[in-house]
C-alpha cells in the first residue's frame, strides 16, 4: 500500500472517529432528555396515587443510579475513541512526513 493511501485511510478512519464520537455524544443527549420525561412522567404517576413523596424519592434515586452507570459508560466509550484518534493522528503525521521527505 503506497503511503498517499495509507493517508487517505487514515482520514477515512479519522471521519469514522468524527462519526462515533457524535453518535455518542446524540445518545447521551438522549439519554438525558429520556431520563427527564422519565422522572415527569413518573412524578404526575405518583401525584395522583400516592400517599407520601417516599416512591417518587426512590424512583428519582434508581433513575439517577441509571443516569450515572450510562454516563460512565459513555465516558469511557469516548476516552476510547479520544485514544484511537490520537493513535491514528500520530501515524498520519508520520506518514505525512515520509511523503515529504
Amino acid at each position: 500500500m503506497t503511503t498517499a493511501d495509507e493517508l487517505e485511510r487514515c482520514r477515512r478512519q479519522l471521519r469514522e472517529l468524527d462519526e462515533q464520537e457524535m453518535l455518542l455524544a446524540s445518545y447521551q443527549r438522549k439519554s438525558q432528555q429520556l431520563a427527564e420525561e422519565t422522572y415527569y412522567n413518573i412524578q404526575s404517576a405518583i401525584r395522583m396515587i400516592a400517599e407520601n413523596q417516599q416512591p417518587l424519592q426512590q424512583a428519582r434515586q434508581a433513575l439517577g443510579r441509571l443516569e450515572y452507570d450510562f454516563s460512565e459508560e459513555v465516558s469511557h466509550a469516548k476516552r476510547k475513541l479520544y485514544r484511537q484518534r490520537e493513535k491514528l493522528e500520530i501515524k498520519y503525521r508520520k506518514l505525512n512526513a515520509q511523503r515529504e521527505s
